[in-house]
């Protein structure tokens, strides 16, 4: 076990910076944090770092993952997350997700992006041995006082990258929500296909379009949902998505449309969108309005003084890992 900061720090240091570090026992967070900055200093390298910690009994399981990405929205958004917003914890989606799975038999999954771990209870309730990982503390941490994620399922790093798994090690991978914040799809798809068992599954739940037109307007929409800067969303089309998965070798075998019903001020209420970007954001629905009717009917758009509701349309996709792949 390790007993301090020091022995901690010197087992890191021995260690190749992009691997991940899992390691039982105790330490002091603040001293620890403040010698691996050292290290990065002599090694003149702008790595930035977040520890996730969750207690298990009386020990402590730790997980480092070196990133760059800023996670400030997602830590600012985790205290009030589906608080009002329905589609986050919504049964019927829950519901709607298992159907298209037609599993039936205990199985080990993975959720990639689980934030809270809302989007699979309904995996847990039937028996599943699922894992969680995510990249942003604050999320998994709720998740963990909240009783959706086991303390020892809860892994911390960038889902976008090299992830933490033996390959062929899940009957079964969920991303809800997760795909229109990664540019490179297809690099994700095939990570997942490695870790996945020969006729294993990926389930895919996201907003989705039928046309470009719309696809524009969704990610002009959600570039908005920050309070930073204005923020890139890669939001694509029913067809993109049939084309990235059969690239990388899996086959569609089930698809059902779920809509999801927000209005902006429920947005602002959870902290996923400034006042000022919220003020952006009608502004530039009305525009699109105006340039492009087609869209109220296809995203349901009502706008009062001082919000606009969306249907937004969101697809739920599952494909299967060929055989002999």
């Amino acid at each position: 076990m390790i007993k301090d900061s020091n022995t901690l720090f010197d087992r890191v240091h021995d260690l190749d910076y992009n691997c991940y570090i899992s390691l039982i026992g105790t330490m002091e967070v603040g001293r620890c944090c403040a010698r691996l900055m050292s290290v990065t200093e002599r090694e003149k390298r702008q790595i930035d770092f977040e520890l996730a910690y969750a207690r298990i009994n009386s020990k402590v399981l730790l997980k480092w993952r070196y990133m760059g990405k800023d996670m400030i929205d997602y830590t600012r958004r985790s205290a009030k997350y589906g608080k009002y917003i329905r589609t986050y914890r919504d049964p019927e989606l829950s519901l709607l997700m298992l159907e298209t799975l037609g599993l039936n038999v205990q199985f080990k999954a993975l959720d990639l992006g689980c934030g809270q771990g809302d989007s699979s209870r309904h995996l847990r309730a039937i028996g599943a041995d699922v894992f969680y990982a995510d990249l942003n503390f604050s999320m998994l941490s709720r998740g963990i006082k909240r009783g959706l994620i086991p303390r020892d399922k809860a892994i911390m790093c960038d889902i976008a990258g090299k992830l933490p798994f033996k390959n062929n090690t899940f009957d079964l991978a969920v991303l809800r929500y997760v795909l229109h914040d990664v540019k490179d799809k297809k690099a994700l798809l095939t990570e997942i296909y490695s870790l996945l068992k020969p006729n294993g599954i990926i389930q895919i739940v996201d907003m989705c379009c039928k046309n470009t037109e719309e696809k524009s307007f969704y990610n002009d929409i959600h570039s908005r949902k920050t309070f930073g800067e204005v923020s890139p969303c890669w939001i694509i089309m029913e067809s993109e998505l049939r084309g990235f998965l059969q690239d990388c070798n899996f086959e569609v075998t089930a698809k059902a449309w779920y809509t999801s019903v927000v209005n902006s001020e429920q947005w602002l209420k959870e902290e996923q969108i400034s006042c000022i970007r919220h003020v952006e954001l009608l502004q530039l629905t009305k525009k699109w309005l105006a340039e492009s009717p087609s869209i109220k009917k296809a995203f349901g758009i009502s706008l009062r003084n001082s919000s606009a509701c969306f249907r937004f349309p969101v697809i739920v996709t599952v494909g299967k890992k060929k055989e002999g792949e």
